[in-house]
């Protein structure tokens, strides 16, 4: 029963009771300042997304910016979903770009077809990074180029055999370096390569 009491005098273990309280202390203290975290965490994505929805609202919701962003994405023949994300489907584009190495980088508007590789390209690209692979073995570099290979590819919406290709090379790459992350996400992309 000496666990259910708070006793001070408890005087087989001195201090105890001043530890236990001390410790109860802390854990408030720290679930305390983890909502604290988790409601400002809320907050900042609520506000993003809030900013992101003005942004790719409808003609009649926003200014000038807003309007002129949405004739460009329309004459470009973009679809946004409902959930303010790009409809991979329903776009279509087709990549100019001739550059055979290319660095990943995070979309954070609508993909222009200059800065996007068509499939003849990225089988270059493939056959290139195989070679420096083979030689190399630069796995941040590699990974860097499969990364953008990979966004290219899906920007095109291109589901052949050549992506399943891809994919799979990236996923032995990344097993091969213990890259658990890149593997998993080639992994479920190629479950859904697999299915279609």
């Amino acid at each position: 029963f000496g666990d259910c009491f708070d006793d001070d005098d408890d005087s087989s273990q001195p201090g105890s009771s001043k530890k236990k309280r001390k410790k109860r202390k802390n854990k408030n203290k720290r679930s305390e300042l983890m909502a604290i975290v988790e409601e400002f965490d809320s907050k900042k994505r609520e506000n993003r997304l809030n900013r992101f929805r003005e942004f790719y609202a409808t003609d009649n919701a926003g200014g000038k910016k807003n309007k002129k962003y949405m004739k460009k994405a329309k004459n470009r023949g973009y679809v946004l979903t409902g959930d303010l994300a790009l409809d991979w489907e329903k776009l279509k584009i087709v990549g100019t770009c001739e550059t055979l190495e290319k660095n990943y980088f995070r979309l954070n508007c609508a993909p222009e077809p200059e800065k996007v590789r068509p499939q003849r390209v990225l089988e270059k690209t493939y056959a290139m990074l195989l070679d420096k692979w083979k030689t190399d073995k630069d796995y941040p570099y590699t990974n860097d180029q499969f990364q953008s290979m990979r966004q290219d590819l899906m920007i095109q919406n291109i589901r052949n055999e050549f992506a399943v290709k891809t994919y799979e090379t990236h996923a032995r790459i990344a097993l091969e370096c213990g890259d658990m992350f890149e593997l998993f996400k080639c992994l479920r992309q190629l479950k859904y390569l697999y299915s279609i």
